[in-house]
């Protein structure tokens, strides 16, 4: 299921040029992370969970290589010490960190230390966020078996602690695979001084490692166990150290010639891709891969799928998954025969090579182009850095970023959403929703043909079309159909979304910007925000090739207050001490109920103070006393806007002191339910001229009784009936009284 989540660089220019350098966020030739004093060398870098890093490296600065680290924000300016803090600074050297995040903004970081003289040893330190190392001072030791142990590779166990492998002679006839796992408090989990993972005959080198979903990890490595050549062999590890597939590892490729420097990419499944130089040709070195169920199957070709058998040699591949099982892999590539260039293979999850035959050609610039790294663009596709030497005089560092489809797409494809935003003064219903285009809609020779615009479905909506199998769910290969309804399924940060496709905008000459008027399924209400999720595809004439944007959010509302309430009368019933107010019906479609004012002054503004009282109808009744009064009344939505407020009406004066008592109501009446909106607890009010037997019925907006009081008889006088209607959903409903031959019906809005 692909992830739509957006990219974190994008590449000016890179569809006109073979490749241009990343667009710089920070200082001009960047920001300084340590000046110490010494040399520092051999950063590794992790995310910081924040648009930052942390940095890690081996440090000179006290005359023997100690491991610092440093963090940096989204704007390149050092958050920790000036030079970075000291992780370890024992005695003698320590050498090549490596890094990932403990998943809480902090890192854990692992490195050979040499601080016990005779041999090197395996060490790590988790820092904070705020820079303070979190472990035994100098780091905790993982492994100090006898000889020397090289070269530890690092994952995350995905609950705050570390998956660590490296190359150790403990055995001092070769080379072997051990593994450790530490904990968050720093506390290694398994065997003293780690796991075997291979201790077959010959040795084990270049190990590299991935998590597998599971609390695990997979490791790859070249083994020289059949004494002629490397081959590529890979074991998984679970979460207790155990070892899952077959003893010492299974085989991956165990072709003529030597395979070697495996780099190692998740699956997704439990399982991973692996890539390697491969010499079975025996006159160059090619790159070739395979892919290892979860349970240690070959799932391709036996010996691996060739992704590059082009003439003279290719070395340093990386990797990187493509997010639907399959990966895309760069190298650098000797087949001009007169300098390195970078090119690039997607091979998706059933080993097929997706590009040109051989890779698509990222860089063909003069002079050398080496060491390309990769990482994920977050849309299927990669940004591959790599270092260049095409000035002629020193070596720089260049990048481009390809796309998934066909290695022939750079820059920045997918359109990108700049608003979502309610549009002022409407009745609600809509945003406008504003897009940047694709790189690829480029003015005469576009590769987009339309954007079509998607709406994210509620989650009943949803699981609705799902089990009706209308919704199809996102796939490598998927045709998307325009016509009549269509929706879509795809996963963002761990959740799934719904789509339901809106419309088709076709391509526009030398539009630097779309917008279009999207509906939306609601309004946001008071206190309830009512957000809708977009996304917009770059679409062309090949239904198989389509970009999408990342997500925006973004809701409507009802910015316009009903009109005014007119036509605002009444009467007077002195023998009953009530005033009988009515009005003509307010028209907007999304009417609440209306507020009524009472003051004793005839040129009063009405405020909260006011309000006597709300109707869902155009009647109310006052009870009051003796006096002069003047009403007024405005008309409120569901949003809670309030219109302009009738004309005044006055009683003039009552000529009543008081009321009588033992006075009867002389008619039959419901009031108005009160309060109204109810939020959780309403009261109604009625009235009997004589003894009569009474019922009142709640029901729903489609006739369906939620309650029902069977009262009885009861005598002449004024009644009323208290109810909890906190188990009810929000919505309109309606209430019946039923008095003898007397029957009225009025609504009733619960809003908790």
């Amino acid at each position: 299921m692909r992830s739509t989540i957006s990219a974190v660089l994008a590449v000016l220019g890179a569809f006109l040029l073979p490749a241009v350098p990343a667009l710089a966020q920070w200082a001009a030739d960047g920001a300084a992370v340590c000046t110490a004093a010494g040399s520092q060398e051999h950063p590794t870098i992790v995310s910081d969970g924040t648009g930052g890093a942390i940095i890690t490296w081996y440090d000179f600065r006290n005359g023997n290589n100690d491991i610092y680290a440093q963090r940096v924000n989204s704007a390149g300016e050092p958050q920790w010490a000036a030079g970075g803090v000291a992780l370890c600074t024992a005695a003698e050297s320590q050498y090549y960190p490596t890094i990932v995040s403990d998943g809480t903004g902090g890192a854990i970081i692992t490195w050979y230390d040499f601080r016990n003289v005779t041999n090197c040893d395996i060490y790590a330190q988790r820092v904070n966020s705020a820079g303070e190392p979190q472990w035994t001072a100098d780091g905790v030791a993982l492994c100090t078996a006898a000889d020397n142990q090289y070269y530890p590779t690092i994952v995350s166990d995905g609950t705050g602690g570390a998956i660590i492998n490296w190359c150790d002679y403990r055995s001092g006839t070769n080379y072997d695979i051990y593994a450790q796992r530490v904990n968050s408090a720093g506390e290694p989990q398994w065997t003293a001084n780690g796991v075997a993972l291979c201790t077959a005959a010959g040795s084990q080198y270049f190990s590299t490692i991935v998590s597998d979903g599971w609390g695990g990890a997979v490791i790859t490595w070249g083994d020289f166990r059949n004494g002629t050549n490397y081959d590529i062999y890979a074991q998984r590890v679970n979460s207790a150290g155990a070892a899952q597939w077959t003893a010492n590892g299974a085989a991956l490729c165990t072709a003529a010639g030597d395979q070697y420097d495996p780099t190692i990419v998740s699956d997704g499944w439990g399982g991973a891709v692996v890539t390697w130089c491969d010499y079975r040709s025996g006159t160059n070195y090619d790159i070739y891969a395979q892919r290892v169920s979860s349970a240690g199957a070959a799932q391709w070709t036996a010996n691996g799928v060739a992704l590059c058998t082009a003439a003279e040699s290719q070395d340093s591949p990386t990797i990187v998954s493509d997010g639907w099982g399959g990966a895309i892999i760069t190298w650098s590539d000797f087949r001009n025969g007169t300098n390195y260039d970078i090119y690039a293979q997607r091979v998706n999850s059933a080993g097929a090579a997706q590009w040109t035959a051989d890779g698509a050609a990222l860089c063909t610039a003069a002079g050398n182009q080496y060491y390309p790294t990769i990482v994920s663009d977050g849309w299927g596709g990669a940004i591959i850095p790599w270092n260049d030497y095409r000035s002629g005089t020193n070596y720089d560092i260049y990048a481009q970023r390809v796309d998934r489809y066909d290695g022939s797409y750079f820059g920045r494809n997918a359109p990108a959403i700049i608003g979502a935003q309610d549009i002022p003064n409407d009745q609600g219903g809509y945003v406008n929703l504003q897009w940047t285009p694709s790189y690829l809609d480029i003015y005469p020779d576009t590769t987009v043909s339309f954007y079509s615009l998607w709406r994210s479905l509620t989650g009943d909506a949803a699981k609705s079309l799902i089990s009706k199998g209308a919704i199809q769910v996102e796939a490598s290969d998927i045709t998307l159909d325009f016509i009549g309804p269509a929706y879509r399924l795809t996963e963002l940060d761990s959740k799934t979304y719904a789509w339901e496709w809106i419309a088709n905008i076709p391509w526009q000459h030398y539009l630097t910007a779309y917008s279009y008027t999207m509906p939306t399924l609601c309004d946001t209400l008071t206190g309830e925000m009512a957000w809708h999720y977009f996304f917009v595809s770059a679409q062309t004439d090949d239904p198989l090739l389509y970009w999408d944007s990342h997500p925006d959010s973004g809701y409507s509302a009802d910015n316009l207050a009903p009109a005014k309430v007119i036509n605002l009368s009444g009467s007077i019933a002195k023998t009953q001490f009530t005033v009988l107010l009515n009005w003509t019906a307010n028209t907007v479609g999304d009417l609440m109920n209306y507020k009524i004012y009472r003051s004793t002054s005839s040129s009063f503004v009405p405020n909260d103070s006011d309000q006597i009282g709300t109707s869902v109808d155009t009647v109310y009744v006052d009870s009051v006393s003796d006096g002069v009064y003047y009403y007024k009344v405005a008309a409120v939505d569901i949003h809670n806007n309030i219109g302009p407020a009738s004309e005044v009406w006055g009683t003039g004066s009552l000529g009543v002191t008081g009321k009588p008592d033992g006075a009867l109501p002389t008619v039959y009446a419901l009031q108005n339910a009160y309060p109204n909106p109810s939020r959780g607890q309403t009261t109604f009010k009625y009235q009997l001229p004589r003894e009569s037997k009474v019922s009142l019925t709640v029901y729903n907006v489609v006739g369906q009784t939620v309650k029902r009081f069977d009262i009885g008889a009861q005598p002449a006088g004024y009644h009323q009936i208290s109810w909890n209607d906190n188990l009810l959903p929000n919505g309109v409903y309606f209430y019946r009284l039923q008095a003898g031959s007397y029957s009225a019906t009025r609504k009733l809005v619960l809003l908790k």
